[in-house]
């Protein structure tokens, strides 16, 4: 944790030991250790959609099939707005026999989003609130159809640079949400 004072001090410190995904085991947490953005990757990816509304190239209104044609069976009833508000109803992807059977695979967007693209709505779009990851998948393959790069090139040209998060990466493929 760091936290930067009004006179511009700095604290920083560190907890904890480190997690076998990627660290060595058992090791005193440092302040400079990284990790993956994991859940997070949710709210820059919201960013760089509000980014790209603003813009003009995307609209809330916008169905997901208007950005991915034939990526949901019900894509056409699924809006831009609803895939950020946890509204669309898309089932979860990570709840999936085939993604538990795989838990540590390699997936791309693609792989997952097909996991739940025949699946039975958990609601209908717009009725009801219900977490799910499948709608930021979906929200990167919006992204990278509107600006015409993959999600993570333009999540780090249009956000992470411009705030100067020299030490935020997004996940490689493969590497999950």
């Amino acid at each position: 944790a760091a936290i930067e004072f009004a006179d511009g001090a700095v604290w920083t410190g560190a907890a904890g030991s480190t997690h076998p995904a990627g660290l060595d085991v058992g090791r005193a947490m440092v302040t400079d250790d990284l990790f993956n953005i994991a859940s997070i990757t949710k709210s820059f990816t919201a960013g760089l959609i509000l980014n790209l509304v603003d813009e003009g190239l995307v609209s809330l209104d916008d169905s997901f099939e208007t950005w991915v044609p034939g990526g949901h069976a019900r894509g056409a009833e699924i809006s831009v707005r609803q895939l950020l508000k946890h509204t669309a109803g898309v089932p979860e992807h990570t709840m999936t026999t085939e993604f538990q059977a795989n838990y540590g695979g390699t997936w791309t967007d693609e792989e997952l989003l097909a996991l739940v693209a025949n699946l039975d709505l958990v609601n209908e779009p717009g009725a009801a609130v219900a977490y799910s990851n499948s709608h930021f998948v979906m929200l990167s393959l919006v992204a990278e159809a509107a600006a015409g790069m993959p999600w993570r090139n333009e999540l780090a040209e249009r956000l992470l640079a411009p705030l100067g998060l020299e030490d935020t990466t997004v996940p490689s493929v493969g590497d999950g949400w």
